[in-house]
């Protein structure tokens, strides 16, 4: 009743998000449109989808009928996973009844699967599906009885007619049989057997599945190493996100090396057998889904969700085994040891109430809003008016819009005439567009369609905000036609290597210190491009001073130069950051490659093939005074300092803004640097702030995610942070210092001491 109540609560409190919406949508179908749709739309088995269709007949559309199923599926994990503990445990019936109680309460509560069973997809339902498959799997190789083998069959059937990831657990098997051989080799030809037949059963299927997975595209390049990949799960099952998840997952870590040594006091002579069997249906499958996202590093948490239950196996086995319930109460150590044994569990159940709380309340956990901003664009409606999606994800428009709002999706990726062609379909019919992003990186990364949109279109603008979804109104004008070539203010024709032409470029006339100023560059691969490169907007003065640069991906880091198709222009943005402190005056802009691999410029040339300067001119940018503000007085300071031994600077300070300069003890301060790789970073240094003597940061990143010691010579970058006036600090002026310290907490220093000043705070009363 527990799982039931924490799975069901606030069940319709949040809008369905896209894949949510895409199983309602397509479920809600008659059964031939169903499967045609499954067969050339989706990515997914037929059994979930039937199931749901099933269900809205029953029970309707609603957000919180299309999550109970879900709901259900998770609930009956929990007898799922207590029957598996006392069969793993079994004959020890005392150890097995501890043991599955324990496991039932982690997977009751843990906030990982309460958020997949408020979730109206597949993932709470295979869980289930593969939990009773493996304790089917285990009752039969332990007694090897026909009846066992069927049900194992059946339920392995289920499973991977629910979700492709079942088939992860088909992996382990045989080799639990080779490494068991002596207690499980006679289970070997009723297994095959019994997968044979599971086999023949989805060969109905099968054509349509590989199909299904021939459609998937949705991976970028790259790599991701296994220790991120076994982090991240094991982070997501010990405790969801947020402040507590780092010590969960070592304490995790502690209870399920507790869990693998065999128990002290144990009357189980299979017990090795039991441990062999979940540690090989744990690692085995883990090992199989890195070897397949290594290369293709799309990974989330969920992919593996089928292994939760075994992970809290061992996690409540760790805890069972400190506890030694069949272990004398005379013995002190035992004591001690139950002691502590309910202090973790302790630990163990805040963990899980906090963590629980979060996937109600958190904003991390929330999905995208799709229920409000669909609602305030039929509020908002007028004749005339469509919907385009960036990323063609219609399913919510239609769930939220009830089939009435019209709507035409323009993902281009690299096909630009198919995103032309809908745009010019949509300037035909309609002179509103209101524009939804979700994952535009992905959909539109070189923001090609957006900037059609916005160079033909007159912004109207919109004071709202939806979690997750960016939504934006134009208006076109009567003959509006879009061109696949965009619109290049200042042409050029020059060669960057052997297979990129720089075309032009579009660049604003002016921009005020303190905001940012945008250069849209267009190019255009000759050949298919081999490497990566990186491109660098900058900023010079007069004089040939350095006074603001940006790096930027060379298309988008989604889609890089290497995944260019030979032909098409492709958009390229790249934003620099003005600082705040830059004089009024004329500015020289200029652009270049770098090849990220060999940390070098890219060879420019023109049309004749002569070589030219790596540097290619963008014209000028007249900075404008700041804009005035009343943000208390926000300020900005030009440092220039340089952090390093005395005369071999590393890290140089350009300047600094703080906002607003006018504050509250308690209140929240905002500090923006810019700083510069003069050399190779020897190290990884953090941020260090104080205000005085008050320490208001500490240990934190420079600039972005990035570690200092990853920084290239000649490398910009702007970092943002947030301080908290100290509550106990005193009415006053005071100054603000940065240090920089490494691990050991030795200062970089400057200038012979530690700090920089980079302005000051007054306090208010």
């Amino acid at each position: 009743m527990a799982a039931f109540a924490l799975r069901v609560a606030f069940l319709d409190r949040q809008s369905l998000w896209v894949d949510e919406a895409l199983s309602v949508v397509f479920a809600d179908r008659p059964v031939p449109d169903l499967f045609r749709t499954l067969v050339t739309a989706d990515i997914h088995p037929p059994l979930y989808p039937l199931l749901l269709h099933a269900w809205f007949k029953l029970a309707g559309t609603s957000e919180l009928a299309a999550r109970l199923p879900s709901v259900i599926f998770g609930t009956l994990l929990v007898p799922a996973v207590y029957a598996l503990a006392r069969a793993l445990a079994a004959p020890d019936r005392r150890v097995g009844r501890w043991w599955g109680l324990v496991t039932a309460a982690l997977v009751a509560a843990s906030p990982f699967l309460v958020y997949f069973s408020q979730e109206a997809r597949n993932y709470s339902a295979v869980t289930f599906w593969v939990t009773l498959a493996l304790l089917c799997l285990w009752q039969a190789l332990r007694d090897g009885r026909p009846r066992w083998w069927a049900a194992y069959g059946l339920a392995t059937l289920a499973a991977i007619y629910t979700h492709y990831n079942a088939f992860l657990m088909l992996a382990a098997p045989p080799l639990l049989l080779l490494l068991g051989w002596r207690r499980f080799g006679t289970a070997l030809r009723p297994w095959l057997t019994t997968v044979a037949v599971v086999g023949v059963a989805y060969l109905p299927w099968a054509a349509y599945a590989l199909a299904q997975l021939a459609r998937i595209d949705d991976f970028w390049p790259g790599t991701i190493d296994p220790l991120t990949v076994a982090e991240r799960t094991w982070l997501a099952f010990s405790g969801g996100q947020g402040a507590w998840v780092a010590p969960a997952g070592i304490l995790a870590v502690a209870l399920v090396a507790l869990g693998l040594r065999p128990l002290r006091h144990r009357r189980l002579a299979a017990e090795p057998a039991a441990l062999l069997f979940l540690v090989l249906h744990l690692v085995v499958p883990f090992v199989v889904i890195y070897a397949l996202v290594a290369f293709r590093p799309k990974f989330s948490a969920r992919y593996l969700i089928i292994l939760a239950p075994l992970f809290y196996l061992l996690l409540a086995r760790g805890l069972v085994a400190l506890a030694a319930p069949d272990a004398p109460w005379r013995d002190w150590r035992v004591r001690a040891q139950r002691a502590a044994a309910a202090a973790l569990a302790v630990g163990l159940a805040l963990t899980s109430a906090t963590g629980v709380y979060a996937v109600y309340a958190d904003p991390g956990y929330q999905r995208e809003d799709y229920r409000g901003l669909v609602a305030y664009v039929r509020q908002h409606w007028q004749p005339g008016d469509v919907v385009v999606l960036v990323m063609d994800a219609y399913q919510p428009i239609v769930y939220y819009g009830k089939g009435q709002l019209p709507y035409q999706g323009v993902q281009p990726y690299d096909d630009q005439q198919w995103a032309v062609d809908r745009l010019n379909e949509v300037a035909e019919r309609h002179r509103r567009l209101w524009v939804v992003l979700w994952h535009e990186d992905w959909a539109d990364p070189t923001r090609y369609a957006r900037h059609l949109i916005e160079e033909a279109g007159r912004e109207v603008p919109l004071a709202v905000r939806f979690h997750g979804l960016g939504l934006r109104l134009f208006e076109l004008p009567p003959g509006t036609r879009f061109a696949v070539a965009p619109r290049i203010a200042q042409p050029a024709e020059q060669r960057f290597g052997d297979d990129l032409l720089f075309l032009g470029w579009n660049a604003p006339a002016d921009a005020a210190a303190g905001t940012s100023a945008t250069y849209d560059l267009h190019w255009r691969a000759l050949a298919p491009p081999q490497r990566d490169v990186a491109t660098t907007v900058a900023l010079r003065d007069a004089a040939g001073r350095l006074v603001a640069k940006a790096d930027c991906p060379t298309g988008h880091w989604t889609y890089p130069p290497p995944r260019w198709a030979v032909g098409p222009v492709v958009h390229s943005q790249c934003a620099v950051r003005l600082p705040g402190y830059l004089l009024p005056g004329e500015y020289r802009a200029s652009a270049n490659l770098w090849d990220r691999e060999q940390a070098a410029p890219v060879e420019r040339r023109d049309g004749a093939g002569r070589a030219l300067d790596p540097e290619q001119p963008l014209g000028t940018l007249r900075v404008l005074p700041r804009l005035p503000d009343d943000a208390a007085a926000s300020t900005a300071l030009r440092v220039d300092r340089a952090f390093g031994p005395s005369g071999q600077g590393i890290l140089r300070l350009h300047g600094a803004e703080l906002s607003p300069a006018v504050a509250r003890a308690g209140d929240e301060v905002r500090l923006t640097l810019f700083w510069e790789a003069l050399a190779q970073p020897p190290a990884d240094y953090a941020l260090e702030v104080r205000l005085g003597e008050a320490l208001a940061l500490r240990r934190a990143a420079p600039a972005g995610t990035e570690t200092t010691s990853r920084w290239p010579p000649g490398a910009w970058h702007v970092g943002e942070v947030a301080l908290r006036v100290p509550s106990a600090l005193p009415p006053g002026e005071y100054a603000v210092t940065v240090a920089l310290r490494d691990g050991s907490g030795h200062a970089l220093g400057v200038d012979g001491v530690e700090a920089a000043g980079v302005g000051s705070i007054r306090v208010m009363p």
